[in-house]
């Protein structure tokens, strides 16, 4: 115990030398995906869980810091009103810091602006009365332009909504404004990617796409094997493709097909159980397929995707998400991915830690680090 105890006292030491080696820069990044040759530092990502709960900031500098010493430079960070009605100057500042400090980093950062970004519940967003161009859409993509003209020179990849075809109520289709989860009709996702584009492109400040390098990415669809189906997520996706006199009025006004840049996507399928390799490359195919016969060339990120240690165990966690990134370096339609999540929840032991500290890894996390270092075979 003692040489840990030294370890333990030295480390917060260790996590100031490594934030004053890294400098704020003003300067405009590029994206994380603007280089086809994606180090694997950018491409094996973290999802580091709710920046800012409660009125309190979980995101820490030490934290930041402890995700970095992993070797990983790529974290998706969630914009949560956090029980606000607005984006006040005070949450805006608490942002700002969380923001800085991953900056400092040197990670690349991943944006989310979910229905936790904006208030109204799921009858507001899934009105279709006049129009699924509805109130909420609008709101949605003042408050992107907000926060994305705010953090412009540091952030350069937004994902929009979160696993939109995620329902609880069985009946979502007949009910959509009370399916549960964070389900959106087709024709009002459709709407609100087209908004938020051009909420960005005819921004106060000029646009932001093209000035300042933004991509979008749609929401991580949210694919899965619940009660032994096979929900590849591909049938929403078409749902969505469907959508053409939204996409073509796009089309005819900015002269590209689609108001995203990359396809999102999160998969949890074998969940509890070894993972079959084979399924998992059946369901990347088919959404990859979906996009082709649809004429999108985008290619996929996967921004969620992990497995439990309770159970099954650290062991087959650390061995699935092994088997995982084996598959994405076959494969030259991936551009990234973010394990969920850094730290285990109180219902969910998803972390590669426990009890929020590093001294508490999981098997998986010594497995994270050596893909982090370990140059992905596909170049696009």
């Amino acid at each position: 115990m003692n040489n840990k105890t030294i370890i333990r006292a030295a480390y917060p030491l260790f996590l100031l030398i490594l934030s004053c080696a890294y400098t704020l820069t003003l300067s405009a990044q590029q994206s994380i995906f603007d280089n086809p040759k994606n180090t694997p530092s950018t491409f094996h990502g973290i999802n580091a869980g709710a920046p800012i709960w409660n009125g309190e900031t979980k995101l820490t500098k030490y934290r930041i810091y402890q995700i970095a010493s992993t070797g990983t430079r790529a974290i998706r960070i969630n914009f949560r009103l956090d029980g606000n009605k607005e984006w006040t100057p005070e949450l805006l500042k608490k942002y700002d810091i969380i923001i800085r400090h991953a900056h400092n980093a040197r990670f690349k950062i991943l944006g989310l602006l979910c229905n936790e970004s904006t208030p109204g519940g799921q009858r507001l967003w899934n009105t279709t009365s006049p129009s699924p161009n509805n109130q909420y859409v609008k709101d949605f993509s003042q408050n992107a332009a907000l926060l994305v003209d705010r953090y412009k020179r540091y952030i350069k990849t937004w994902e929009i909504w979160n696993e939109p075809d995620a329902w609880t109520n069985i009946n979502y289709r007949s009910n959509p404004r009370q399916a549960g989860g964070t389900y959106i009709l087709p024709e009002v996702f459709a709407h609100m990617l087209v908004q938020t584009n051009l909420a960005l492109r005819n921004n106060k400040r000029g646009n932001l796409i093209n000035d300042y390098n933004i991509k979008l990415v749609t929401g991580g669809l949210f694919a899965h094997d619940i009660n032994n189906t096979q929900n590849t997520a591909a049938p929403y996706l078409q749902s969505l493709y469907n959508q053409t006199t939204t996409f073509n009025q796009f089309k005819e006004k900015k002269q590209t097909p689609y108001p995203w840049h990359i396809l999102g996507y999160h998969f949890y399928i074998d969940q509890g159980k070894k993972l079959n390799p084979k399924k998992l490359t059946s369901y990347l195919d088919a959404i990859t397929k979906t996009a082709r016969e649809n004429h999108d060339s985008s290619l996929l990120l996967i921004t969620e995707f992990g497995w439990p240690t309770n159970p099954p165990s650290e062991q087959i966690q650390a061995e699935n998400l092994a088997a995982t990134y084996d598959i994405f370096q076959q494969r030259n339609d991936i551009l990234g991915s973010y394990w969920y999540q850094w730290t285990d929840e109180p219902t969910q032991a998803r972390g590669l830690i426990k009890k929020n500290s590093i001294q508490y890894s999981k098997r998986a996390l010594d497995i994270f680090r050596k893909y982090c270092k370990t140059k992905p075979s596909n170049e696009y």
